[in-house]
């Protein structure tokens, strides 16, 4: 992926010492702004940690490397990188609140004590704790815990989480549906036993929708176009306990319900493309992740978003390596 040369700076960098203990370790790159860099460092177990740098004015030309006025951030990197035999690894900026057709974004970095967890997409879709969840990190990744005997995350049914594929304020190219986020399962469901992941889905009243479950160490998708027939596609990934996945669910009307799951800096793509519905059913469940119908999920999830809009393998490839790049993972 390439590197983001949007800025000029002038002058040279500031306390450039406090890097030279990482020589010996890898660095990754990722410019949020057009005068902040930050440089994050991966060290042995999981101790990770984030430099923050301003272009600052003329330094001590011992040690500060000297940027010209015409230099990039990029210029600005590479001379960092040599000074301090730092390998580089860059990273694109593709961040889930700018996605096309967003509903909700849920980093579950935390809730109020009355139990409301955050969306921060700007459309104001908080969503409810059910049970006992618990909020922890792990270096840069916040998450919510959810115990497999109760805990889930859930939202009331309301007109923004009805998409249909029919969204007709929606280009006819991307139209349809996508959602995804991390998951971390402590227990993996076998053949006989299903954890919900995330979905608009009710199997009582024939309210099924939408739908990403795991199922006999499979991440599956699962949709519905009268809330009664249902068009299904397995990953081919096989899901092991206590490790990261990014697992997302694209339906593309009448053409495609395909899975998608980024495990060990590859993503993986598995599709359906035989009699797709050319919409999907309107139903009244709940949105809800962590579960569906009585089928709990016993491990952690992070960073969950829902679109009315189809993405291109592409974004979410870009989604995917962004985020484990950012996070550590």
């Amino acid at each position: 992926m390439t590197l983001r040369q949007s800025s000029r700076i002038a002058g040279s960098v500031q306390d450039l010492d406090r890097l030279d203990g990482l020589s010996d370790q890898p660095l990754k790159v990722l410019l949020v702004s057009d005068r902040t860099l930050y440089l994050l460092a991966n060290f042995a177990a999981n101790d990770t940690r984030i430099y923050s740098r301003y272009a600052k004015s003329y330094g001590d030309g011992d040690f500060y490397q000297a940027v010209e006025e015409d230099d990039t951030e990029a210029d600005l990197v590479d001379e960092i990188a040599n000074r301090f035999g730092l390998e580089v690894q860059p990273v694109s900026l593709y961040n889930p609140s700018l996605l096309p057709g967003l509903r909700f974004f849920l980093p579950l970095s935390g809730a109020e004590g009355t139990g409301t967890v955050p969306d921060i997409s700007g459309y104001g879709r908080s969503f409810l704790w059910n049970g006992n969840p618990t909020f922890n990190h792990t270096g840069l990744i916040a998450y919510a815990d959810l115990d497999g005997t109760g805990d889930y995350v859930s939202r009331a049914d309301e007109a923004g989480l009805r998409i249909l594929g029919t969204e007709t304020y929606v280009a006819s190219a991307v139209r349809g549906l996508t959602m995804g986020g991390w998951f971390w399962l402590d227990t993996v469901p076998g053949a006989a036993v299903n954890a919900g992941l995330m979905g608009k889905y009710l199997s009582t009243g024939n309210q099924r929708s939408y739908l990403r479950y795991a199922n006999n160490s499979l991440a599956k998708s699962v949709i519905s176009s009268n809330g009664s027939a249902t068009t299904t596609v397995s990953s081919t990934v096989t899901l092991a306990a206590a490790g990261w996945y990014y697992l997302v669910a694209r339906y593309r009307p009448s053409t495609e319900l395909a899975i998608f799951v980024g495990a060990a800096g590859v993503v993986t793509k598995t599709a359906n493309v035989t009699s797709i519905p050319a919409s999907l059913f309107n139903s009244t469940a709940p949105f809800e992740i962590g579960r569906f119908d009585s089928a709990v999920m016993d491990g952690r999830t992070s960073r969950d978003w829902l679109c009315a809009a189809a993405l291109s393998d592409a974004q979410i490839e870009a989604l995917y390596q962004t985020e484990r790049a950012i996070l550590g993972i």
